[in-house]
């Protein structure tokens, strides 16, 4: 087995009798996780197909079931990965400093955004200049006003969260490094704190509009949160990732039978339990999967993994209302459907693309509204590292996580 990092305390280190001790601490900016950045890039990218699918869904069974497929593990995996970046951070800035960058990367590219969704007129998706929905208070109060961008509002949350736990109780990275976890114990304790977190989300009553906390989805909240704690927990134990991606025969067996055995079960109500319990494991399967193909073919520094890492936040943002605006343009009655399908993921993938290279990467001002990077100026305040802390080897946090 190899090691991807180390925590503090697992340095290698020779003793000789007590009287001769060597570590070898390899610097922090030598290390990455190429194939995390790749799997995140793919999973913002196939926000693109799975919106384009929405669209259609409607009038093509197929479509429906392509984004049912992509929206069963997208989303787990996304706030895995970010529970796992986030247990970098901290390990490499105080908390202080980790809720000010976060708030910046997440933040400001929300609130921009939410200007580009009401100027392009994103709730109506037929009409370029009727603004009725936008004008309505229900559109903001029940926080339809979050478009795509709710995943940032529920990651916001779960940052500021993990804020005020680090606050309240500084030791707990130790304390989650020192637990013991068996991917088995690992598997069953997401499961359960997965459904654990559905039924607490029930006991909230809901507003006079919706189950909303502004820019705070209630229900996703709940839904997501095992998982953001899963990649929290992964981070601090990396035998689990390497347990999870190596048991391909495994998580393809699990993935197919939950597929198969879903609509079954769904008939009876100790089956909606069964599934409710099974739906996380199923989602940690695809993680799994999804990190196996990553880590074998695109864990080595490649212009496309780069390229593609480094535009995926862009695209991310961008390519909602660009599709909202294109859909305005080919989504006709003359159009056959699968052309529809095909020209608004073709289209969109290449304009998002493109406004992160001639837009984000040109302006350091759009970097800052689009990104949430750092202007030059302020860049050496806002990422002026804390004290020093025990020497551990991660990999390198990308900078576009910053």
């Amino acid at each position: 087995m190899h090691y991807l990092f180390r925590e503090p305390g697992d340095q290698e280190t020779f003793e000789r009798s007590g009287t001769y001790t060597k570590t070898f601490v390899q610097s922090t900016d030598r290390l990455r996780f190429h194939f995390i950045d790749f799997s995140r890039a793919v999973l913002f990218s196939l926000g693109i197909v799975l919106h384009a699918a929405w669209i259609c869904r409607d009038r093509s069974v197929f479509l429906q079931g392509l984004h049912d497929f992509i929206h069963s593990f997208r989303m787990p995996a996304f706030f895995l990965i970010a529970g796992f970046f986030c247990a970098a951070m901290l390990t490499r800035y105080s908390a202080e400093v980790f809720l000010s960058k976060r708030l910046r990367r997440l933040g400001i590219p929300l609130l921009f955004f939410v200007l580009i969704d009401v100027v392009v007129n994103c709730p109506n998706h037929t009409n370029w200049t009727d603004y009725s929905v936008e004008l309505t208070g229900r559109y903001w109060v029940s926080g339809d006003w979050l478009e795509h961008l709710w995943f940032l509002g529920t990651l916001i949350a779960y940052i500021l969260a993990l804020f005020l736990v680090q606050k309240a109780w500084p030791s707990i990275s130790a304390r989650v490094r020192n637990a013991k976890f068996a991917l088995v114990g690992f598997v069953a304790l997401i499961s359960i704190a997965s459904v654990v977190f559905t039924h607490v989300e029930r006991l909230f009553p809901p507003t006079p509009w919706a189950k909303v906390w502004f820019f705070v989805d209630q229900i996703k909240f709940f839904q997501y949160a095992a998982f953001f704690a899963a990649g929290y927990i992964i981070f601090h134990h990396q035998h689990l990732l390497l347990g999870l991606t190596n048991r391909v025969a495994l998580n393809i067996g699990n993935a197919i039978a939950f597929w198969i055995a879903m609509p079954l079960l769904l008939n009876f109500a100790a089956g909606r339990y069964l599934i409710q319990l099974w739906q996380p494991i199923y989602g940690l399967s695809m993680c799994g999967l999804l990190f196996f193909v990553a880590m074998r073919f695109f864990n080595q520094r490649q212009t496309l993994v780069s390229s593609l890492s480094e535009a995926s936040y862009t695209i991310y943002l961008v390519h909602w209302p660009v599709m909202i605006a294109l859909q305005r343009i080919i989504d006709t009655p003359q159009t056959p459907l699968f052309l529809t399908f095909s020209m608004l993921v073709v289209f969109t993938a290449i304009l998002s693309y493109a406004c992160h290279i001639y837009l984000v990467k040109k302006s350091h001002l759009l970097a800052f509204l689009m990104n949430g990077q750092p202007i030059p100026a302020a860049a050496i305040a806002l990422d002026e590292p804390s004290a020093p802390k025990p020497a551990i080897i991660v990999a390198a946090i990308p900078e576009e996580l910053n």
